[in-house]
């Protein structure tokens, strides 16, 4: 439709659109560092057992794992090494796979207790100099 806008990403990616609802928010920007992401996304293939241990303000250990043909994005339960679910549904993964082979690292806070749980993702580290 003419005149009609994209959304713009939280992450710093430009026209790729935002995987998070309203409000929800990254300090990327467009100019800004574009492994500095910050989306939120529901769990995908939660683990329901595993699901049941953990709560809202929780926060996962974002874990790049391999595999082929893609390596799979999964959160994961940092007491017990259990994975809760993965993020393969949000279109931020991409960019967060090459920013965690960059040496970039990620947490996801759980935001929501809805079926499948709402997860908050954003960096907490940066590649050693």
């Amino acid at each position: 439709m003419a005149g009609r806008t994209s959304p713009t990403s939280t992450t710093g990616m430009g026209d790729r659109g935002s995987s998070g609802g309203a409000g929800s928010g990254g300090a990327g920007g467009k100019l800004g560092d574009l492994c500095n992401l910050s989306f939120t996304t529901p769990l995908n293939g939660p683990d329901p057992a595993v699901v049941a241990t953990i709560n809202v303000g929780d926060v996962l250990r974002v874990d790049v794992r391999p595999g082929a043909p893609y390596p799979s994005v999964v959160c994961v339960v940092p007491t017990t090494g259990q994975v809760a679910g993965s993020l393969a549904t949000a279109m931020e993964v991409a960019d967060l796979v090459e920013c965690h082979a960059k040496g970039h690292r990620y947490a996801a806070r759980v935001t929501g207790s809805s079926k499948p749980p709402l997860v908050q993702v954003y960096r907490t580290g940066l590649p050693s100099a």
